[in-house]
């Protein structure tokens, strides 16, 4: 053995095996939790939630809202009324708010 060989690896030591590579990982889709909203408003009222409008009462559905708080806002032109609450929606539950605007 020459004195150079001796600090000289073996060539199938000197790269560890490879491995094959692997896909990424599937982008999984976020779930975020929903539950439902209800309105009862006498007379009526036009709707917007957290700013958007979503149409005017009676609403044929319940909206589907994400969980956490939102500001519901109630507008009914003839009476002058201008109402905003606040909800709390939570998951797969069902919340009711109930507006009077013509006491």
């Amino acid at each position: 053995m020459t004195p150079s060989s001796k600090n000289e690896a073996p060539a199938e030591a000197a790269a560890p095996p490879r491995k094959p590579a692997s896909a990424p990982a599937a982008q999984v889709p976020a779930i975020s939790a929903k539950g439902e909203l209800v309105l009862f408003v006498r007379p009526w009222a036009k709707v917007e939630v957290d700013g958007k409008p979503v149409g005017e009462t009676p609403l044929t559905d319940a909206l589907e809202l994400a969980v956490g708080d939102h500001e519901v806002r109630l507008i009914n032109s003839e009476l002058g009324k201008d109402v905003t609450r606040t909800v709390h929606i939570r998951p797969s539950q069902r919340a009711i708010l109930k507006e009077i605007l013509d006491d």
